[in-house]
């Protein structure tokens, strides 16, 4: 439950900074307005923070149109996993926990990507995926 309240939140965060900066839906949003984001939701959660027993969110940045979540799962490696799998199932949680819902209006407007990195204990990448347009039209 913890995990998925922290998930919730990041995703709050990240809708009430937009809300916050005056944005609107279709406006486009350059890498300067993405940085001030990603700065807003490092400095609002006091990143590094560990999210619950396994998971730390590290950072927010930003890369060309996306917004990159990077997350340190601290009980295990990318040695350990099936990291193909472990993508899959990590995005798919999170679209059932309302990523589109709270990323929606801007990921379809303004062709925002959300990607996530996902490393293990070791700092070897686990996966990395991200949530577009395509995913949260369906």
């Amino acid at each position: 439950m913890k995990k998925v309240l922290s998930v919730i939140f990041v995703m709050a965060l990240f809708h009430i900074c937009i809300i916050a900066s005056g944005v609107e839906a279709g406006e486009i949003l350059d890498a300067k307005f993405l940085s001030k984001i990603a700065d807003t939701i490092n400095k609002k959660m006091g990143l590094p923070k560990q999210l619950n027993e396994d998971t730390i969110l590290k950072s927010v940045t930003h890369a060309h149109s996306a917004l990159v979540y990077t997350y340190i799962m601290i009980k295990v490696s990318a040695d350990d996993l099936d990291t193909n799998e472990v993508g899959k199932r990590m995005k798919e949680y999170l679209l059932s926990q309302g990523a589109c819902k709270q990323f929606g209006k801007y990921i379809f407007n303004n062709e925002l990507i959300v990607r996530y990195k996902y490393y293990g204990q070791n700092r070897n990448l686990i996966c990395s995926f991200d949530i577009t347009k395509r995913d949260c039209s369906s």
